[in-house]
């Protein structure tokens, strides 16, 4: 029998991931390079091309990759982004409940037509964006569960808001 204790994963409650609109940069060097490195690249023959063809597809499926790994979740003890695919590029940033101010979101009518939301958590003492996330689907709807779960933890602490 194992000694991870399942009950952590069910604590994890995942309120953010990239939206479609944050693939849209990729999805432009994609055509750039396909479309237009890669007919110019034949000029110097089938070797020289067949690189540039392998060279942009790893770049390409590396940004798509990239761009998916990014997840905005939060636990018992706090919120946290985790992101990065190689092991030794993932990172977790975050703020634990105690630390936290609020979490809001940079709304607008291009946020607003795509459903694409910058979302900001900032530190409670210094004033910074201990978070700052740009093209999060469903944005409005993370802001609101994290306030939301940011005062419960506050009064199941004793703690009130200080802004």
């Amino acid at each position: 029998m194992s000694d991870h204790d399942d009950s952590d994963h069910a604590a994890v409650t995942v309120v953010g991931v990239k939206s479609s609109l944050a693939y849209g940069a990729t999805a432009v060097l994609a055509a750039l390079l396909f479309f237009v490195v890669l007919p110019f690249a034949f000029r110097w023959g089938d070797l020289v091309a067949g690189t540039v063809l392998a060279l942009s597809a790893v770049l390409v499926a590396a940004r798509l990759a990239s761009t998916r790994s990014v997840v905005l979740y939060y636990d018992a003890v706090g919120v946290w982004v985790v992101a990065g695919v190689l092991p030794w590029r993932r990172r977790v940033t975050g703020l634990k409940w105690r630390d936290m101010d609020e979490a809001a979101y940079d709304g607008g009518l291009w946020s607003w037509m795509t459903r694409s939301w910058t979302l900001r958590v900032s530190h409670r003492h210094t004033r910074v964006n201990a978070i700052l996330l740009t093209h999060i689907a469903g944005g409005k709807q993370a802001v609101a569960s994290l306030n939301a779960r940011h005062q419960q933890w506050l009064q199941a602490h004793g703690e009130t808001w200080q802004g």
